[in-house]
């Protein structure tokens, strides 16, 4: 009997259509001078969300309530009709969140990067160059109704790098140990921002159940050898 209404998997199927375009820019400013920059648009639906699933939860809500409701308890402390309203509240907010879009989907995407070689013979070898990365708010509810989407903050990222790379000619005394040997340190999310970024608000706009946290700043240094 446990065997025949126990969850073996977790998952659902659905079906998805996105839309969508892309733009990206590729310049050489001058000869030292590179710019990069892209833009995206993504929106998807979802139809069919977890039939399979509403189904099973149809037949274990009839299943559950053949017991007195008042003298029998589930597992993890909830009463039988409290454990029917999570489970039917959870899948619900799933299906309603997956009716007005994708859940997380950030649909407006931008990136800059830019790079700048040092002129000169002396300076040759070496350059720096830095990024900026910003994407849209985010999904993450809807209310009671299912008719307003609730949405976590958009956020952006700012990156640094500065690099050297040696030259046969700077390093031909060391006897070609040098050769091919690069350095780089990258300076990532370099203003540190550290506001968590929400993706799940529940039903009465203001209770948030899930956010993520941000990377700090962090410093990495890059050592390359090409051989």
């Amino acid at each position: 009997v446990a065997d025949a209404h126990t969850v073996t998997s977790n998952g659902l199927t659905f079906g998805q259509a996105s839309k969508g375009y892309e733009f990206n820019l590729t310049a050489n400013l001058t000869k030292n001078w590179r710019l990069q920059a892209n833009y995206s648009y993504t929106d998807t639906h979802f139809s069919n969300y977890g039939v399979e699933l509403a189904t099973w939860i149809d037949h274990e809500i009839a299943y559950w309530r053949s017991f007195n409701q008042g003298s029998l308890g589930m597992g993890n402390g909830r009463t039988i009709e409290e454990a029917i309203a999570f489970m039917v509240a959870g899948f619900g907010n799933q299906a309603n969140l997956a009716n007005i879009g994708e859940p997380g989907l950030r649909k407006h995407k931008v990136s800059f990067f830019t790079r700048y070689d040092l002129p000169g013979e002396r300076l040759r070898g070496a350059y720096f160059g830095g990024g900026y990365r910003y994407q849209s708010k985010n999904l993450a509810g809807t209310n009671v109704d299912n008719t307003v989407g609730f949405y976590g903050p958009s956020y952006w990222r700012a990156d640094l790098l500065a690099g050297y790379k040696f030259r046969k000619a700077a390093v031909k005394h060391l006897g070609g140990f040098l050769d091919g040997l690069s350095l780089q340190l990258n300076v990532i999310n370099v203003f540190d921002e550290h506001d968590p970024l929400i993706t799940r608000i529940q039903p009465d706009g203001v209770s948030i159940t899930r956010a993520l946290v941000q990377e700090p700043r962090t410093w990495r240094l890059q050592v390359k050898l090409d051989f």
